[in-house]
């Protein structure tokens, strides 16, 4: 049976894998041949280091800094499964108003002619909001961004959220608000903005 640990970093190599796949088109084939390598480097690297704590492997995720620098993807600021987050000035594609809720879980018992007595049970599941600009202009393809993300709200899809190379969790779609705000004159959507209310899994091993 596979552990937490190795699931994620599993889960992490998929995405940053699907990252590469989408970059065909601007990726030379060189990098991604070295991509590739240090992907199959680091699934070693984890296999030999599962015995360590949760937090030294998810530290040994290889950085965004080292992903950009291979596939020349400049201005990487993190990924939500495989929908990057970048800013550079070719492309601009990130997050608004990130916003994480932490929350705990308590059970409330009645007692008659008193005040109620509060029971701790846990720590309560993340509740991720943030927005997104997908522009044209920006070097950004409106229609199949809002595509994928619809696709992974659609299937349930436990995607890993990695910002700056911190992992904070797996979380699933719960609601997108899309806002389709300019179409050119052949009706091609330019400019859209979703907002995106996500929900933490917990039991990212199946």
């Amino acid at each position: 049976m596979k552990t937490l640990v190795e699931s994620l970093a599993e889960k992490s190599i998929g995405s940053l894998t699907n990252i590469t796949k989408s970059l065909s088109g601007t990726v030379r084939e060189n990098a991604r041949e070295k991509l590739d390598k240090y992907m199959r480097d680091f699934s070693s690297q984890v296999t030999n280091s599962a015995r360590l704590a949760n937090r030294k492997i998810l530290n040994a995720i290889p950085g965004l800094a080292t992903i950009a620098e291979i596939t020349g993807l400049n201005g990487a600021l993190g990924t939500f499964g495989s929908l990057p987050f970048v800013c550079s000035n070719r492309k601009v594609q990130t997050f608004n108003n990130m916003s994480i809720e932490h929350g705990e879980r308590w059970a409330q018992h009645d007692i008659i002619g008193k005040k109620p007595i509060l029971e701790h049970i846990g720590p309560d599941l993340k509740t991720l909001t943030f927005s997104m600009r997908f522009d044209v202009g920006l070097g950004v393809d409106p229609e199949a961004c809002v595509a994928k993300l619809l696709r992974m709200k659609d299937n349930g899809l436990r995607k890993a959220l990695v910002v700056g190379g911190e992992y904070l969790g797996h979380f699933v779609i719960e609601r997108i608000s899309e806002e389709r705000r300019h179409h050119n004159g052949l009706g091609n959507l330019v400019v859209c903005e979703v907002a995106i209310t996500a929900k933490e899994v917990a039991n990212v091993v199946d």
